[in-house]
């Protein structure tokens, strides 16, 4: 229950992607672009718990979600 937070600065969609597919616990991952259709196959490409563009990924521990109390 570690506060461990995974970031890499990327070049583009593809790299990000494959980090995300190479390092993800799968539980939530997200992607900060102003390109509606880069978030488009983001959310497609990502299998997580959790997918998110543009947000804060803290707020995925079930709570907020309405899934269970904080």
């Amino acid at each position: 229950m570690a506060l461990v937070l995974g970031l890499k600065v990327v070049s583009g969609l593809d790299e990000a992607i494959a980090h995300i597919h190479a390092h993800s616990t799968e539980h939530s991952d997200g992607i900060l672009t102003e390109d509606p259709a880069q978030a488009a196959r983001f959310v497609q490409e990502i299998d997580s718990a959790g997918v998110f563009v543009n947000p804060r990924t803290r707020f995925n521990d079930r709570g907020p979600l309405g899934l269970g109390a904080q």
